[in-house]
Protein backbone atom coordinates (compact mmCIF):
# COMPACT_ATOMS: atom_id res chain seq x y z
CA UNK A 1 0.00 0.00 0.00
CA UNK A 2 2.87 1.90 0.48
CA UNK A 3 4.09 2.36 -3.20
CA UNK A 4 0.03 3.17 -3.85
CA UNK A 5 0.14 6.11 -1.34
CA UNK A 6 3.58 7.22 -2.66
CA UNK A 7 2.68 7.49 -6.21
CA UNK A 8 -0.98 8.81 -5.89
CA UNK A 9 0.76 11.60 -4.11
CA UNK A 10 3.15 11.74 -7.10
CA UNK A 11 0.45 12.07 -9.38
CA UNK A 12 -1.39 14.57 -6.88
CA UNK A 13 1.92 17.03 -7.20
CA UNK A 14 2.49 16.29 -11.19
CA UNK A 15 -1.26 17.31 -11.62
CA UNK A 16 -0.76 20.18 -9.79
CA UNK A 17 2.89 21.41 -11.24
CA UNK A 18 1.36 20.77 -14.56
CA UNK A 19 4.31 17.72 -15.75
CA UNK A 20 3.59 15.54 -17.96
CA UNK A 21 5.99 12.56 -17.60
CA UNK A 22 5.77 12.73 -14.16
CA UNK A 23 2.07 12.66 -13.96
CA UNK A 24 2.50 9.69 -16.98
CA UNK A 25 5.09 7.57 -14.76
CA UNK A 26 2.19 8.23 -11.77
CA UNK A 27 -0.68 6.94 -13.05
CA UNK A 28 1.69 3.70 -14.21
CA UNK A 29 2.79 3.04 -11.04
CA UNK A 30 -0.61 3.37 -9.25
CA UNK A 31 -2.15 0.78 -11.95
CA UNK A 32 0.85 -1.68 -11.30
CA UNK A 33 -0.65 -1.31 -7.65
CA UNK A 34 -4.22 -1.90 -8.86
CA UNK A 35 -2.94 -5.30 -10.61
CA UNK A 36 -0.80 -6.27 -7.77
CA UNK A 37 -3.81 -5.72 -5.33
CA UNK A 38 -6.14 -7.83 -7.76
CA UNK A 39 -3.59 -10.50 -8.23
CA UNK A 40 -5.41 -12.86 -5.54
CA UNK A 41 -8.87 -12.14 -6.90
CA UNK A 42 -8.48 -12.57 -10.76
CA UNK A 43 -7.23 -15.48 -12.80
CA UNK A 44 -3.62 -15.30 -13.87
CA UNK A 45 -4.64 -15.21 -17.79
CA UNK A 46 -6.39 -11.93 -16.87
CA UNK A 47 -3.64 -10.90 -14.79
CA UNK A 48 -0.79 -11.33 -17.51
CA UNK A 49 -2.84 -9.88 -19.73
CA UNK A 50 -3.33 -6.65 -17.52
CA UNK A 51 0.82 -6.94 -16.94
CA UNK A 52 1.22 -7.24 -20.59
CA UNK A 53 -0.93 -3.74 -21.11
CA UNK A 54 1.14 -1.92 -18.29
CA UNK A 55 4.09 -2.63 -20.00
CA UNK A 56 3.30 -0.99 -23.38
CA UNK A 57 1.97 1.93 -21.53
CA UNK A 58 5.70 1.98 -19.46
CA UNK A 59 7.30 1.81 -22.59
CA UNK A 60 5.56 4.80 -23.91
CA UNK A 61 6.61 7.12 -21.27
CA UNK A 62 10.31 5.50 -21.49
CA UNK A 63 10.12 6.62 -24.94
CA UNK A 64 8.71 9.93 -24.12
CA UNK A 65 11.37 10.53 -20.93
CA UNK A 66 14.02 9.31 -24.51
CA UNK A 67 15.28 6.47 -22.52
CA UNK A 68 16.37 3.87 -24.81
CA UNK A 69 17.09 1.22 -22.05
CA UNK A 70 13.87 2.03 -20.67
CA UNK A 71 12.29 1.08 -23.56
CA UNK A 72 14.71 -1.97 -24.25
CA UNK A 73 13.88 -3.19 -20.78
CA UNK A 74 10.10 -3.03 -21.98
CA UNK A 75 10.20 -4.79 -24.98
CA UNK A 76 11.98 -7.92 -23.38
CA UNK A 77 9.40 -7.58 -20.67
CA UNK A 78 6.58 -7.58 -23.07
CA UNK A 79 8.19 -10.78 -25.08
CA UNK A 80 8.63 -12.77 -21.97
CA UNK A 81 4.85 -11.79 -20.67
CA UNK A 82 3.95 -12.98 -24.06
CA UNK A 83 4.79 -16.44 -23.48
CA UNK A 84 2.54 -16.68 -20.58
CA UNK A 85 -0.30 -15.57 -22.44
CA UNK A 86 -2.83 -17.99 -23.49
CA UNK A 87 -3.27 -16.71 -26.93
CA UNK A 88 -4.22 -19.08 -29.98
CA UNK A 89 -4.40 -19.15 -33.66
CA UNK A 90 -4.21 -15.49 -35.79
CA UNK A 91 -4.54 -13.71 -32.31
CA UNK A 92 -0.89 -15.35 -31.16
CA UNK A 93 0.04 -14.53 -34.63
CA UNK A 94 -0.64 -10.93 -34.71
CA UNK A 95 0.67 -10.51 -30.80
CA UNK A 96 4.17 -12.10 -32.33
CA UNK A 97 4.46 -10.17 -35.41
CA UNK A 98 3.56 -6.99 -33.41
CA UNK A 99 6.66 -8.28 -30.90
CA UNK A 100 9.07 -8.41 -34.22
CA UNK A 101 8.47 -5.10 -35.48
CA UNK A 102 8.86 -3.42 -31.64
CA UNK A 103 11.85 -5.32 -31.27
CA UNK A 104 12.92 -4.49 -34.52
CA UNK A 105 12.15 -1.03 -34.00
CA UNK A 106 13.92 -0.40 -30.31
CA UNK A 107 16.92 -2.09 -31.97
CA UNK A 108 17.17 0.24 -34.49
CA UNK A 109 16.97 2.72 -31.55
CA UNK A 110 13.75 4.61 -32.76
CA UNK A 111 11.78 5.79 -30.15
CA UNK A 112 8.86 7.23 -31.64
CA UNK A 113 8.81 3.94 -34.01
CA UNK A 114 8.96 1.34 -30.77
CA UNK A 115 6.20 3.94 -29.23
CA UNK A 116 3.60 3.88 -32.03
CA UNK A 117 4.07 0.00 -32.28
CA UNK A 118 3.60 -0.25 -28.51
CA UNK A 119 0.78 1.72 -28.75
CA UNK A 120 -1.34 -1.00 -31.55
CA UNK A 121 0.01 -3.56 -29.50
CA UNK A 122 -1.79 -2.13 -26.52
Amino acid sequence: MDLLHKSLKSLQAAVRARTVRPAEQACVDIAQSAIDLEARYLPPEQIEVARFYLHTQQLRVAAAAGSQSGVSGEVAALEWIQDRLALGGDQARQVDEALVALRFASDGRNLAATADHATRLA
